[in-house]
C-alpha cells in the first residue's frame, strides 16, 4: 500500500490555489463535467488540511504481484508536484533525479502483509498503525497484550438457574447476547448440486424421532413429515439416511422409554452464594438419580449441563449418580458427593459466571477437546510427554480449524470477535481456562 503524505514545511512557500488554479473553473450553463467537479472537491480537501493530509492507495495486486495505479486524478496531482516542486534540502534541479526524490519523499510503499513488523517501527514517520499495536510489537518483556476489557454492568443478584446454564454451555455467545445485547448471524447457506443435511439438522432429526419412539408412537409417516418441513429432500438417498438415523436412535429410546417409567419430582432451590442467590427448579429427578440424553455421539461439551445439575442434585440431598445417555452407547456418569464438596463446586463456577459476564470467557470446544486428549481418566492427571502434549495440540487445531466433517470453531461469529487470529497468548489462555473449567468435571466422571 502506498502512503502519500504532504507537509508544507517541505516545500517553498506556494499558494496550492495558484498551483492548481486550472482545475477550478468556472460553472458553465451545460451539462455538467464530472472530472472537474471532482478535481474542485479534490482541491477544497486539499485547502481544508491544517498540516498533513495522508491519501492511500493499493499499489501492488497480492496475487500477482503486478502493479496497481491510483486514479488519474491522484496521479496527476502526484506528476504535477514531482514536476514542479523540489525539496527544500537539496538543490533545485531540472532533471529526472530530482522528481524521484520528490516521489520518494511523498510516497512509501509499505508491505503487502497487513501486520508485518516492518510496519511497527516506532517513531517512524511512515508508520502504518496506531500506536496503540506498537504495545504488541515493541513490548521488551513480551508482555501479553489483550483489548478484552471488562464490562461495566450491573450483575443482577438473582441468578436464574437457566441462565447460569445457558451461559455454561456457551459463555462467549452469552455474553454477546445478553451483556451487548447484540445478535450475529451464524447461518450458512450453502447451494450444492445434492442435498445433504447439516449438522443441526440431523440433530432435529434426531430429536424428533427419538421423542416419537419414546413416546410410542408411529414412525411410518415420518419421512413424508420431513420432506414436507425442508429438512430432507424426496428422493432415495434421503430416505436411506433416514432409515440409518432411526437404526442410531433406536438404542437410545428404549432406555430412555425404561427410565420414563420410573416416577420423577422437581425441586425448587434458592443458594446463597455470598451476595447473590442461584435460584431455579431442578426437574425430573428419578428415584436412580439424574438421567439425560441427547441424540448425538456425547464429547466432554455435552457433560456440562448435567455437571451443573448434579451439583444442585448432591447440594439439595441427592444420594445416587447422574447420568447422560448418547448414540453408539456414548454416555457420562458422575459421582455423588457431599453437600458441603457440591457447594464449593456451585460456588467456583457461580463465580466464573460473575465474571463472564463482564468479560468473555475463553471457554470453547477447541479447549474441551484438548483437555480430554491429555488428561488421564483413571488416574485423574494431566500427561505431560510429548507425544500426547502433540495429539492434543493437534487435537485443538483441528476443533479450531475444521475439515470436511465439521465447520471449525473459527468460523463461529462471536469466536471470531473476541479471537481474529488464534496465537499463542490465546491459546495458552484456552488451554489454563480448559484446565480450571474442565478437571473437576474429569475428576467425578464414573469410568465404568
Amino acid at each position: 500500500m502506498y502512503i502519500i503524505g504532504f507537509n508544507h514545511n517541505h516545500f517553498p512557500k506556494r499558494t496550492i490555489s495558484q498551483e492548481l488554479n486550472l482545475i477550478q473553473k468556472k460553472p458553465r450553463i451545460c451539462d455538467p463535467n464530472r472530472r472537474n467537479q471532482d478535481r474542485y472537491l479534490f482541491l477544497e480537501t486539499i485547502l481544508s488540511i491544517k498540516k498533513y493530509l495522508y491519501i492511500s492507495y493499493i499499489g501492488e495486486k497480492k496475487s500477482l504481484s503486478s502493479k496497481n495505479y491510483p486514479s488519474i486524478l491522484l496521479e496527476e496531482l502526484i506528476n504535477y508536484i514531482t514536476n514542479n516542486f523540489y525539496l527544500l534540502e537539496k538543490e533545485r534541479k531540472k532533471s529526472n533525479k530530482n522528481s524521484k526524490d520528490v516521489f520518494s519523499f511523498l510516497c512509501h510503499l509499505h508491505t503487502k502483509t497487513g501486520f508485518d513488523i516492518k510496519n511497527f517501527v516506532k517513531n517512524n514517520h511512515y508508520q502504518s498503525f496506531d500506536v496503540t499495536w506498537l504495545k504488541i510489537i515493541n513490548s521488551k518483556k513480551n508482555k501479553k497484550y489483550t483489548f478484552i476489557k471488562p464490562t461495566p454492568h450491573i450483575i443482577k443478584k438473582d441468578i436464574n438457574f437457566k441462565n447460569f446454564i445457558s451461559f455454561w454451555n456457551n459463555p462467549i455467545r452469552y455474553f454477546f447476547h445478553n451483556q451487548l445485547n447484540i445478535q450475529l448471524n451464524s447461518n450458512k447457506f450453502k447451494i450444492t448440486e445434492n442435498f445433504q443435511p447439516s449438522a443441526l439438522d440431523i440433530y432435529k432429526i434426531r430429536l424428533h424421532i427419538t421423542k416419537k419412539l419414546i413416546e410410542n408412537k408411529d414412525t411410518s409417516n415420518i419421512f413424508q413429515y420431513f420432506t414436507d418441513v425442508g429438512l430432507l429432500s424426496n428422493d432415495n438417498f434421503s430416505f436411506s439416511f433416514l432409515e440409518k438415523q432411526k437404526e442410531k436412535i433406536v438404542s437410545l429410546a428404549k432406555k430412555i422409554y425404561v427410565i420414563n417409567t420410573l416416577p420423577v419430582i422437581k425441586k425448587n432451590f434458592c443458594i446463597k452464594i455470598h451476595n447473590y442467590c442461584l435460584r431455579g427448579s431442578l426437574y425430573e429427578i428419578h428415584n436412580v438419580g439424574l438421567v439425560r440424553w441427547k441424540p448425538k455421539i456425547l464429547h466432554l461439551n455435552d457433560s456440562m449441563q448435567l455437571w451443573l445439575e448434579h451439583l444442585i442434585y448432591c447440594y439439595l440431598g441427592g444420594k445416587e449418580k447422574s447420568t447422560i445417555l448418547g448414540i453408539n452407547n456414548s454416555k457420562w456418569n458422575f459421582y455423588n458427593m457431599e453437600k458441603e464438596e457440591a457447594y464449593r463446586h456451585i460456588e467456583k463456577y457461580v463465580s466464573g459466571y460473575i465474571e463472564g459476564l463482564k468479560k468473555p470467557l475463553l471457554l470453547i470446544k477447541s479447549g474441551a477437546n484438548w483437555i480430554n486428549i491429555i488428561y488421564d481418566k483413571i488416574n485423574k492427571k494431566i500427561i505431560l510427554d510429548n507425544k500426547t502434549k502433540n495429539k492434543g495440540y493437534e487435537k485443538m487445531l483441528s476443533t479450531w480449524h475444521g475439515n470436511q466433517y465439521h465447520i471449525g470453531e473459527k468460523y463461529d461469529p462471536y469466536i471470531k470477535k473476541i479471537i481474529p487470529i488464534l496465537n499463542e497468548n490465546y491459546i495458552n489462555d484456552i488451554y489454563q481456562i480448559s484446565k480450571f473449567w474442565w478437571i473437576p468435571i474429569l475428576n467425578y466422571q464414573l469410568i465404568n
